[in-house]
């Protein structure tokens, strides 16, 4: 039995990557060492290590176990955040990211390769935060987020647009956080008509609950506009994607086991469903958590006009 806990694997191994990623990002994005070193709060030649340890710092990670997806998604999202003002919502999300994963005991693998001693049989991070808080306040900051852009009306279909996240293995849509109201556009800008709930969006749930068993990790969606320029922008981001195309008008059912389908036999970023008469095409853009959906429906706004 040892007394190593989660929280300190997460802080002395989880995190220092993050970090690793969080500054080499910074770093391309045009960062100095110096402004970096006050963004994570170590020295200035901390930083210059951290730089040229990125390498070694993944390979480290691999042989942990530590999952190099999950990784740099959160990496992503966190310096997207930075690189936006948005410091203290970078620092709540990465809170609430860890302690969903650890609640969700997806470190317990890694932990016990580097601590052998930790049982088997034990749950003990189950015990931490409600993964249903942390999906409400992941959604909170994404609505922050579209609602602090202008450019996101240009995403906006006619019907609305929604994004909704799961906790980790969800087993009915109550299980499933969306926007009551859905988001619109009031006074030139996206406007969200209520606060995230959960039970909320039966066409988000179904298609997230559709694909929970073949793909775990998504965990969010969100339903924007379809058109040409939107279509390039997902191409000039290399996300990847695929395209619903219908002979007849489709039904709500049809569309939904058609996007689950999809996503569940391929590992996509977004589904295009052309829509048919008298239905507007809808793009469904995937990730992890909705933060990571705005990070990527941030790249796809990048590309346009």
């Amino acid at each position: 039995m040892s007394l190593d806990t989660g929280l300190e694997f997460v802080s002395d191994h989880v995190i220092r990557v993050i970090k690793s990623e969080v500054a080499q990002k910074l770093y391309e994005a045009g960062y100095t060492q110096l402004s970096i070193s006050r963004i994570l709060g170590v020295t200035q030649p901390m930083v210059n290590k951290i730089l040229s340890a990125h390498e070694e710092t993944r390979r480290k990670a691999m042989e942990e176990g530590l999952d190099l997806s999950d990784i740099d998604s959160i990496a992503s999202v966190v310096a997207s955040l930075v690189i936006s003002n948005k410091v203290q919502a970078a620092l709540e999300y990465l809170t609430n990211k860890l302690m969903l994963n650890l609640s969700h005991l997806d470190y317990c693998e890694s932990h016990r390769r580097v601590n052998p001693k930790i049982p088997i049989d034990c749950r003990v991070c189950g015990l931490l935060l409600s993964p249903r808080d942390i999906v409400i306040r992941n959604l909170v900051t994404a609505v922050n987020e579209i609602e602090g852009l202008p450019q996101f009306t240009k995403l906006i279909p006619r019907v609305l647009m929604n994004i909704a996240e799961a906790i980790p293995d969800p087993r009915n849509e109550m299980d499933i956080a969306a926007i009551p109201g859905r988001i619109g556009i009031e006074r030139g800008m996206p406007k969200a008509w209520g606060l995230p709930s959960y039970g909320v969006s039966t066409h988000l749930g179904r298609i997230l609950l559709g694909i929970a068993h073949a793909k775990p990790k998504i965990r969010a969606v969100a339903s924007i506009k379809h058109d040409n320029e939107i279509e390039n922008a997902i191409k000039l981001s290399r996300l990847r994607y695929s395209v619903l195309s219908h002979e007849s008008a489709p039904t709500e059912d049809e569309i939904i086991e058609l996007v689950v389908r999809d996503v569940s036999l391929r590992d996509l970023d977004a589904v295009i469903d052309l829509g048919g008469f008298g239905i507007e095409p809808i793009t469904y853009i995937f990730g992890m958590d909705s933060l990571q959906v705005i990070h990527k429906l941030k790249n796809i706004l990048s590309h346009m006009q």
